[in-house]
């Protein structure tokens, strides 16, 4: 961990110096300043199956807001998409489809293909998020 001063209007960028993503990083702010986390990358091949090397951006929903019930749709037009759960929380039980999993670690996620609806519950607050 480390601390970075920012004033009002500045940004910081952290990126990884490896293949390795920065799933699980936190973010914490001091005095309850409001600020915008992105996350991304800077080379994604969307579909995967071309070479387009797409740059992909998202602001990130904060810890507060995240859900204990997820329906997920894949989409239609593609034969698969990743699912991946992150949780904050260490010993947070996860269920998919009945199928109940627990993440030990806080910061920690877990991924799969779905190619069908997914009902997710967990008993304690978890990030959902799928794409191809």
């Amino acid at each position: 961990p480390y601390l970075v001063t920012l004033n009002k209007g500045q940004s910081y960028q952290v990126q990884s110096n490896s293949d390795s993503a920065l799933t699980g990083s936190k973010v914490e702010v001091q005095n309850c300043k409001p600020v915008a986390v992105f996350g991304g990358s800077v080379c994604s091949n969307v579909p995967a199956t071309c070479s387009y090397c797409d740059h992909l951006y998202e602001q990130l929903y904060p810890i507060n807001m995240w859900g204990k019930e997820y329906v997920i749709v894949p989409t239609a037009t593609r034969n698969f998409d990743r699912l991946m759960v992150l949780t904050d929380q260490i010993n947070t039980q996860v269920t998919i489809n009945g199928t109940t999993t627990t993440i030990g670690a806080a910061g920690s996620s877990i991924e799969s293909d779905i190619n069908t609806p997914q009902y997710i519950s967990s008993n304690k607050p978890i990030c959902v998020a799928f794409w191809k």
